[in-house]
């Protein structure tokens, strides 16, 4: 399988392209960092049809599934275009699913574990849970805040991921 993992490039084009995948980054980063693990770092790579993300034992990185967030991403340009508040049903729909996606790869990558059917048991989903919940308590986590932060930086402009993957240049590894 070829696989496509790369950080976003610092490339005021590509951010002009397809400023929505940065927006996804910086909330990425700040999920990730209010989750505890602010050493990890959000990665991305392109596999048709196969998850939204993923993470390998001893990894410093969760790879996001650009093909998972062609499906995702419009829904985020259209809370950047109309400035909504944390409140609004949409944006809360939207951080929910994000906050899963990381949430769950957090805990593999706690428990150094990969994506199998035997790691998905009790332990982990109870392992998980305590991650939301460190999430969710910590008073710092200030969503409106991260989405003004997002208004200011990005602007709705999308692409397809094949189109945003080979803007990027990225190098392909096959695993």
């Amino acid at each position: 399988m070829i696989l496509y993992q790369a950080d976003l490039p610092d490339s005021s084009e590509l951010r002009g392209r397809g400023s929505v995948y940065y927006a996804y980054d910086h909330l990425i980063r700040f999920i990730l960092g209010h989750a505890g693990v602010s050493d990890v770092q959000p990665k991305y790579y392109l596999q048709v049809g196969q998850g939204k993300a993923h993470t390998s034992p001893g990894a410093d990185s969760i790879g996001f599934n650009l093909y998972y967030l062609e499906s995702q991403l419009p829904k985020l340009a259209e809370i950047i275009d109309a400035k909504l508040p944390a409140t609004d049903a949409k944006v809360q729909n939207f951080l929910e699913e994000a906050i899963f996606v990381s949430t769950h790869e957090i805990q593999h990558h706690l428990e150094g574990s990969g994506e199998t059917q035997w790691t998905h048991n009790d332990v982990f989903f109870e392992g998980q849970r305590q991650v939301v919940a460190k999430f969710l308590t910590d008073q710092s986590v200030n969503f409106q805040k991260i989405l003004d932060e997002i208004y200011k930086k990005c602007t709705s402009s999308f692409v397809p991921a094949k189109q945003f993957v080979e803007q990027m240049r990225l190098r392909t590894v096959l695993m």
